[in-house]
């Protein structure tokens, strides 16, 4: 199956694409449409998400994309809700590393708005996960020395194997 070597990486406030963000691509690589990116089919009133809800995937979200891909490559496009975006999922990587170095030193990341408005309805702070642009790199700045030394890394290795051994 051929895959995408190109990014068409939409940035968006929840559900209305403002800006597209391109990477450079060597003149020699073969370039797909957007349109030729298989296509996840749902349902018209709920989407794929009800693909979420199969008993082999409760509890166990992160196990679709991995169906996903045996069906469709290592890329493909999802719309979960019928009037909700269309997320171009990649399951490469290398490809996921070079869109979040398109984003800079102050990345604009989509985010789920029911998440920030449970954020403000429970007054609480957006966090890491939630801020973007400046805000964001202001929060990451202060912890990025501590959170990338091996030593820290180290610590917590423990925990991140058991938290593989549990997908496994």
């Amino acid at each position: 199956m051929n895959q995408l070597t190109t990014f068409v990486r939409p940035t968006f406030r929840p559900l209305v694409f403002s800006r597209h963000v391109s990477l450079q691509i060597p003149a020699t690589a073969l370039i797909k449409d957007y349109s030729e990116v298989p296509k996840v089919r749902g349902l018209p009133i709920i989407g794929t998400a009800l693909d979420y809800t199969r008993d082999q995937f409760k509890g166990k979200p992160f196990i679709m994309p991995l169906e996903r891909q045996k069906l469709y490559g290592n890329i493909y496009r999802e719309r979960p809700m019928p009037n909700g975006p269309e997320f171009l999922v990649t399951l490469d990587p290398s490809d996921v590393e070079k869109v979040f170095r398109v984003d800079g030193k102050e990345p604009h990341r989509p985010t789920f708005s029911v998440f920030d408005e449970a954020r403000k309805v429970a007054k609480q702070q957006r966090g890491l996960v939630l801020t973007q642009g400046k805000d964001w790199t202001d929060l990451r700045r202060p912890i990025s020395k501590y959170m990338l030394t091996p030593p820290t890394v180290q610590e917590y290795v423990p925990q991140f194997n058991q938290i593989v051994a549990d997908f496994v």
